[in-house]
């Protein structure tokens, strides 16, 4: 009786190990690696992904600019690395192509946002998906949807990583619907297009587009455009101006600079979030901007 015991006891005792060592495995299972062109998606990838992910963001600061952005070889080697990649594309981040096709062979996972929300780019192809949040609700299902087949094992947890972003999307779609509701039926400029996905869901009248779009491409805009929007400044013909806290060029200054004289309200929006803030704040952050610069002007 007593070897019998012993028996079941050893038996216990080494099915306790082996669970032991199965849960040891898995908890040593590598982190995904990923890389991302812009830290608005790795914050993404970090919210959908917790500790299943390692993120490693190529442009982290919101005030460099993004389009002035070169590599080096040890991008190179993070790249070649990594077994997710996910940049922006729709040309906002060309250097990215550019250090793909340097790379002897692409093993890892390759996510263009603007693929992956082709269905909602904007007719003049405006790449700053970033600040649509129907457009980051395809993109986050996309990398939701590519974690779970690199990583089976975890993929109930990025599923539940997925509904909560989800989640913090429509906490910024209502505070929109609210700033909407307190200040409708806007007509509004800027020195970039960098918010107008975000305009354009509070239904905003955006105009002065090809002067944006100019300003943006680093081209210089034809005299007349410079003239129609400094007069609509002048005559209070928008209520709201917004410039690229990132790329306050010459025009930029001015065309503040006459909006404040002129009692327009001026709001500064940037392409990348800052390193403190999740994605969900950054916006949020913006949006209260906004309100309480159209607030003052009551």
């Amino acid at each position: 009786m007593q070897q019998s015991r012993l028996a079941g006891l050893f038996g216990a005792l080494l099915l306790a190990a082996c669970a032991f060592a199965g849960s040891a495995v898995q908890a040593a299972q590598p982190a995904i690696r990923v890389v991302a062109a812009e830290s608005v998606y790795g914050k993404v990838v970090t919210a959908i992904g917790g500790t299943h992910v390692q993120v490693t963001s190529l442009l982290e600061d919101p005030y460099v600019n993004p389009h002035e952005f070169e590599g080096t070889p040890r991008l190179m080697r993070q790249l070649d690395e990594a077994d997710v990649i996910i940049f922006n594309g729709l040309g906002y981040d060309d250097w990215m192509h550019q250090l793909l096709q340097g790379l002897p062979a692409i093993d890892g996972e390759v996510i263009s946002a603007g693929e992956a929300a082709s269905a909602l780019v904007a007719a003049d192809r405006n790449p700053h998906l970033f600040h649509s949040p129907d457009a980051m609700a395809l993109i986050a299902t996309q990398i939701a949807e590519t974690l779970s087949r690199l990583d089976p094992a975890h993929a109930d947890d990025y599923a539940d990583g997925l509904r909560r972003f989800h989640a913090r999307l429509e906490m910024i779609q209502a505070r929109a619907r609210t700033l909407a509701a307190a200040h409708a039926d806007l007509t509004v400029t800027a020195t970039e297009p960098v918010y107008n996905y975000m305009l354009d869901l509070l239904d905003y009248n955006i105009v002065d587009r090809s002067l944006q779009r100019a300003t943006m491409n680093g081209s210089q805009p034809g005299a007349r455009q410079v003239r129609e929007l400094i007069r609509g400044l002048q005559d209070n013909n928008v209520q709201l101006l917004l410039y690229n806290r990132q790329v306050h060029g010459q025009l930029a200054r001015m065309l503040t600079a006459k909006a404040r004289h002129a009692g327009i309200p001026v709001v500064a929006v940037s392409e990348l979030p800052p390193p403190d803030q999740s994605y969900a704040q950054w916006q949020l952050e913006q949006l209260q901007a906004v309100q309480q610069a159209l607030d003052a002007q009551q």
